[in-house]
């Protein structure tokens, strides 16, 4: 599975990508980002947007998924450290 997120948005609108390629992750953090996708793909990933927000879209696959900082997980994020 490969996560890429796209951000965008904010004050000064300055776009960031990041890829997370589950197959050179370690088992703990490939099944982090699992849960992750899990999350995004049910009805509780929250999307709403505010004013000046970072907006992230975040490709699983193919698959497309809109979302504001708001919900952007620290379990995303840190995963895109590694």
């Amino acid at each position: 599975m490969k996560v890429t997120v796209h951000r965008s948005g904010g004050f000064a609108n300055i776009a960031k990508t990041f890829s997370i390629d589950a197959e050179q992750l370690d088992e703990t953090s490939a099944r982090d980002l699992e849960h992750v996708v899990e999350a995004l793909r049910s009805d509780s990933a929250e999307r709403a947007r505010r004013p000046d927000a970072y907006r992230y879209l975040v490709d699983v696959d193919g698959e497309e998924f809109v979302i504001s900082e708001s919900w952007i997980t620290e379990a995303l994020t840190r995963l895109a450290r590694k």
